[in-house]
């Protein structure tokens, strides 16, 4: 039986490579492009780099014809770079991402027109990339001073009322009557609302939001971690956004409540702790260290 295997000497590739003189053609380049910038397909934390080249006299022709052809609307534009910028944020270099996303803002001629969707952008953020949360509040609280800050201000109250009544409520108090493909999707909602969890504690230790609207994030929670049907592993998503929320705001609302906080809060803490039928030892120790935080300076 004769082998259908041809085979090539390494010279003879070699060779090869250095005689290909071909360039890409401009929408093979786009699509790599596309999938480059977007990381498309790619699960994982940091973009892999694709090892092609562009002859730069066609990367140059790109560029300079999409610069003279863009056609899009401001706010198209505008969009895309604060997204640019806020997708550099870090801890190290906030506040350089801070003063380029003022720049842009401010040398807007559409400035107090695009207020709303840049709270949006920000908030959308949160859900996305909830470890950065924190500096999106931050951020949020700067932006107050440079928008009319009863208007601005206004805007957050109406963002968070409005996510806590189309989102949260709906997300967990969901009926139970619900198909593969639904349940599917609503697990991958309540994973994403650990962001919202955190800018609402962040949003309240900044004096942004009142007591009364963070109250009711923290009581749904307590809510669900106790008496929700639940399955477990949806159980301690409540518990660690729950964890995740009271860490932040634990020092206000000792202010706020007064003797009323050890009833309000700690105790319904320790009933999920001492709870071993319906959390794991890892929740458990989790809420245990989040007392221990509370009980401090009590």
């Amino acid at each position: 039986m004769t082998s259908n295997i041809v085979r090539y000497s390494p010279s003879f590739i070699k060779e090869l490579s250095e005689s290909i003189t071909s360039i890409l053609d401009v929408d093979i380049i786009n699509n790599l492009l596309e999938i480059k910038n977007n990381n498309k397909f790619i699960r994982r934390k940091s973009p892999i780099k694709l090892r092609y080249v562009i002859d730069k006299s066609v990367s140059n022709k790109w560029r300079k014809e999409k610069l003279e052809n863009d056609d899009r609307e401001d706010m198209d534009i505008y969009l895309e770079n604060l997204n640019k910028n806020l997708n550099k944020m870090t801890e190290s270099n906030f506040n350089n991402v801070k003063d380029n996303v003022l720049e842009l803002i401010n040398s807007s001629e559409h400035k107090d027109t695009y207020m709303e969707v840049t709270l949006n952008t920000i908030f959308n953020k949160c859900l996305l990339e909830y470890l950065y949360a924190n500096l999106y509040a931050n951020l949020l609280k700067i932006l107050v001073d440079i928008y009319d800050d009863n208007v601005f201000i206004e805007l957050i109250l109406k963002k968070t009322n409005s996510f806590y009544n189309d989102n949260i409520c709906k997300t967990f108090n969901v009926e139970n009557n619900l198909n593969y493909d639904e349940l599917c999707t609503l697990n991958k909602e309540k994973s994403k609302l650990l962001g919202s969890f955190i800018l609402i504690g962040c949003l309240y230790k900044n004096d942004i939001i009142d007591y009364d609207l963070v109250m009711k994030y923290c009581n749904l929670l307590f809510e669900n971690s106790l008496y929700s049907d639940d399955k477990p592993e949806t159980l301690e998503k409540y518990v660690e956004c729950l964890c995740t929320l009271m860490e932040n705001i634990q020092t206000k609302l000792k202010n706020k409540l007064g003797d009323m906080f050890q009833k309000e809060i700690i105790g319904k803490l320790e009933m999920i702790q001492k709870d071993k039928s319906r959390f794991k030892s890892r929740i458990r120790f989790k809420v245990m260290d989040l007392i221990e935080l509370c009980k401090k300076n009590i």
